[in-house]
């Protein structure tokens, strides 16, 4: 298996910025909604347990194995499951807290840089 250790701000401007961009825009245009939703809520899930339980706080795709978003795990849960809820009950405005999301997460990375 071939494994090419690139540093967290390659991760996070190439893989992980674009997803939660086409995400947001995917529910901006109501498209999958339906699906997308309960992905949303498995993510809001994820993150607050990773928060709350203390886990994966060395991940492989940080530098030097350090977690640099670990303390904003709460805030994107609560952002995940923002969107679920009004998915599931006000459609129209479900993409706000994922642009939220992104906007966020870049604030954050520019700060930890």
């Amino acid at each position: 298996m071939l494994y090419i250790m690139l540093n967290s701000s390659v991760y996070f401007y190439m893989l992980c910025l674009p997803i939660r961009i086409l995400l947001s825009f995917l529910v901006y245009k109501m498209i999958f909604l339906d699906k997308i939703k309960y992905i949303g809520l498995v993510i809001g899930i994820g993150f607050l347990v990773l928060f709350f339980g203390g886990y994966r706080q060395n991940a492989f795709e940080a530098t030097d194995g350090i977690t640099w978003w670990k303390n904003y795990r709460l805030v994107h849960g609560v952002n995940y499951l923002t969107f679920f809820y009004l998915a599931t009950n006000n459609p129209q405005y479900s993409w706000v807290p994922l642009f939220f999301d992104v906007i966020i997460g870049f604030l954050a990375k520019l700060i930890s840089t």
